[in-house]
């Protein structure tokens, strides 16, 4: 056979096996798998094959993944997803896209209060295996932070409810509680001048802005952290805070400026003659 021919048959095998993996791609979706569930080893060698073909399928799955989408059919997209971030692991916007889908969407449709925590600890894991893939990433520690501040933390309080938050978000704090430390977490001390709250959704947020390097997201999860903790426990946080307001000063509204300086203000009543919230009104006066 002449190296023409050789070459024709390669790519009319690859042509074949794309095809055919394209025409699975319903197929492998008809039963959803539990999140984390990886490749199987045949597909990933199959995908191993593809080689520069990958983006194709990737363009065939993410089409897929919008069928699924709009017929309603959440759960099933964990498997799909886990063919597209193999496909492509630097594909930053598979691994939000999932993760939130799962935090929100799925958990928003699970029958009890463990099937829900579950599909949000999924997404959360999602996210870790995003980070693994593409370590540091600042889209997907912010969208990890958001996660932990929005949908197990709730964001700001309503003091109007029992124990400020709905039942759902109190079951969700509760179980988040008692997950580990991330492995930076003397770090993240050392970044803090105190000791975390990794029971505070919070903290977990502020550790994931921080990593990030988002000044404003950063001082908006330490700000609802700091409202949530005792005075004693907050005193060693306020250089802490007066360094985030510093770091996102520059890009502050003046509307947020205000209420930053406002918020300085209330935590000086609580500590009186605090050294850092006193150069900090000094700093950021008009």
């Amino acid at each position: 056979m002449t190296a023409a021919a050789r070459r024709l048959a390669g790519w009319g095998a690859g042509a074949l096996l794309l095809a055919a993996l394209c025409l699975s791609l319903p197929l492998c979706t008809r039963r959803a798998l539990p999140p984390g569930v990886g490749l199987s080893p045949a597909p990933g060698a199959l995908l191993a094959a593809l080689g520069g073909s990958r983006g194709i399928l990737a363009e065939a799955a993410w089409f897929r993944l919008n069928g699924l989408q709009r017929e309603g059919r959440l759960a099933e997209l964990s498997l799909l997803t886990d063919f597209i971030v193999a496909l492509d692991p630097s594909n930053v916007e598979a691994w939000t896209f999932m993760a939130w889908n799962l935090a929100y969407n799925v958990s928003a449709d699970a029958a009890t209060p463990e099937a829900r925590w579950r599909w949000v600890r999924a997404g959360i894991e999602l996210l870790g295996r995003g980070l693994r893939a593409n370590p540091g990433d600042p889209t997907l520690l912010r969208q990890l932070g958001w996660v932990w501040e929005h949908k197990v933390g709730g964001g700001v309080p309503d003091p109007a409810l029992p124990g400020g938050y709905p039942p759902e978000t109190l079951e969700l704090r509760a179980r988040a509680a008692a997950l580990p430390p991330p492995p930076d977490a003397a770090a993240f001390a050392a970044f803090l001048g105190a000791p975390p709250d990794w029971a505070s959704p919070a903290c977990r947020a502020l550790h994931c802005y921080a990593r990030a390097g988002h000044a404003r997201d950063t001082l908006r999860a330490l700000t609802l952290w700091l409202g949530a903790l005792p005075p004693a426990r907050r005193a060693a946080l306020l250089p802490c805070f007066r360094r985030a307001v510093l770091a996102a000063w520059p890009e502050l509204p003046p509307d947020q400026a205000e209420r930053c300086r406002a918020v300085a203000r209330e935590l000086l009543r609580a500590h009186p003659g605090d050294p850092a919230l006193q150069t900090l009104l000094k700093e950021t006066a008009p």
